[in-house]
Formats: C-alpha cells, sequence, structure tokens
C-alpha cells in the first residue's frame, strides 16, 4: 500500500512505534552535498527497529522532489523525514523508557535543546549517537552527562563546538561508559585527564583530528587506562608517525587506528600546543 506523505517532525509519531528500542535519522545517502548542507531537513533517513529486535526499515530516496509529490510506503519504504529538535522531542515523548538506542547523524536543525528534551525523556538511554551535528555544543554534554548515567556509548564525533566541559562531565558522571567517539572536538588534555582517572570501564576512543592534544598526554592516558582496547588517532604536529609508531610498539595489545585529518581552515593560524617534534 502506497501513502502520499510528508514525514517530518510533527509525523513522525505517526510511523514511530511507542516500544521502539532503536531510532536512526540522518541524511538520505542519495541526496547529495545539497542535502547535507540543510542537515537533511529535505530528506532523511528514520530507522526504527521495535523492542524484540525484528527490524523495521524506513528509507528517504533523497530525490528532489516536491513534498506532495513524494510518495511512502507502509514498510520498508521510502518517506521524507525532517530531523530537528522537534524529532527528537517527539521521539522522546513516544518512546519514553523503552528507548535504548538513538542514532542521530548530519543533522544541522539538532541542537543543545533537542538532546536535552531527549535525555531528560529517554533515561533508560545506553547509545547515543549525534555524528556531525555542528549546532551541538558541550552543553548538551551537561545534560547527556546529568541525566544519562547510564549510558554506554556515546559517539559526537564531528561537533566542533564540544570542549573540555563536556568531555569532562561524561567522564566523571557516566561510570559505565565503554565507548567515546569525540572526534573532531575542540577538547584539550584536560579532558584526557579526567578520563584517565575516572572512565574505568573505557575501551574504545576516538580522538581522531582533535588538534589541541598533545603527544604527551596521549601516551600518559593509554598508560594509564587499563581497559583501553582500540584507539583512534590521526597524524599531525604533535602525533606524528614517530610517535603513534612507538605507541604501538609500547603498547601491543592496544588496537591503534589512524584515519586521515586535515586542519580545518579555522585552526591553521591558531597557536597549537607544542610538546616534541619528531
Amino acid at each position: 500500500m502506497r501513502l502520499r506523505a510528508l514525514i517530518d517532525d510533527r509525523t513522525l509519531p505517526l510511523v514511530l512505534p511507542t516500544d521502539a528500542s532503536r531510532v536512526c535519522l540522518s541524511p538520505a545517502a542519495a541526496g547529495g552535498a545539497a542535502a547535507r548542507a540543510r542537515g537533511g531537513l529535505a530528506s532523511a533517513r528514520c530507522a526504527v527497529a521495535d523492542s524484540d529486535a525484528h527490524a523495521r526499515d524506513v528509507r528517504v530516496d533523497g530525490e528532489r522532489t516536491p513534498p506532495s509529490a513524494r510518495v511512502a510506503h507502509s514498510r520498508r519504504g521510502q518517506l521524507a523525514c525532517r530531523a530537528s529538535d522537534l524529532a527528537l522531542e517527539m521521539v522522546a515523548l513516544r518512546c519514553a523508557r523503552a528507548l535504548r538506542e538513538m542514532h542521530v547523524t548530519d543533522c544541522a536543525g539538532v541542537s543543545d535543546n533537542g538532546v536535552r528534551l531527549l535525555a531528560a525523556g529517554c533515561p533508560e538511554l545506553r547509545v547515543l549517537e549525534l555524528r556531525r551535528c555542528p549546532c551541538i555544543s558541550s552543553a548538551a554534554l551537561l545534560e547527556v552527562a546529568h541525566r544519562l548515567p547510564a549510558l554506554e556509548v556515546l559517539h559526537v564525533g564531528g561537533c566542533p563546538e564540544l570542549d573540555d566541559a563536556g568531555v569532562s562531565a561524561v567522564a566523571t558522571r557516566c561510570a559505565r561508559l565503554r565507548s567515546l567517539d569525540v572526534s573532531g572536538s575542540s577538547m584539550r588534555d584536560e579532558s584526557l585527564h579526567v578520563l584517565a582517572a575516572h572512565a574505568h570501564v573505557l575501551e574504545d576512543v576516538n580522538i581522531a583530528a582533535c588538534f589541541y592534544l598533545t603527544s604527551d598526554v596521549i601516551r600518559e592516558f593509554v598508560h594509564t587506562r587499563e581497559s583501553l582496547r582500540r584507539l583512534t588517532l590521526s597524524r599531525s604536529l604533535t602525533c606524528s608517525s614517530w610517535f603513534t609508531d612507538s605507541l604501538a610498539r609500547e603498547l601491543p595489545k592496544l588496537e591503534l587506528a589512524i584515519e586521515a585529518a586535515q586542519v580545518p581552515q579555522s585552526l591553521r593560524w591558531h597557536p597549537l600546543p607544542f610538546t616534541e617534534f619528531y
């Protein structure tokens, strides 16, 4: 059966089951750069899995058609979804304590307020992903740390407004945190010191493209945090190939991943911390 509908912030509850345990919102891959620039406001992917783990996927075609011409299928069909703060509020109101995983990717319409509403309405969240959401700042992580102490996985890579305040709050209050992705953030050495002191079960950390971190503190962190199994870095002035090679020799059991990253234009003329050059 085909339904003519535009799935946006207000109509999302019509396709979202109340017992959903996993929700994903992201722009459709076919939408291209234009859709990503709009943060998925014209087309997005909304994937929902209910509590008994039987997947129900709702996909977006990414075609540039007017809202009135978009065709949606009732199951495994094509829908248009506008992901913003109101969408997160609707998810929180409809799923509440049933929700365990929330994945949001490439959505410029999602801000700190949306994360606050989600965290307040879904206290049982275990996995939270907010990748490449440029309006997310440390204020969102402060809410997450305060309202989601049982969080186990937090992936907020590609959010450049994140700094030490948010990362440190999560490290001190989320005692069950196993996986953390803060790649591309503005965090500094202080955050790694706090993670080393408080994140006792942390196994996977992604700090690629965190250009303010120094190699001395990174080495101290991996030697202190014995639970660490995987570390993702990107090479820079203070994290050279010599440093990563020596780290691999010192900790042969540590899975070390290297991601390519280019220093953004906004940071090229900023004074970066310098401790050693190889």
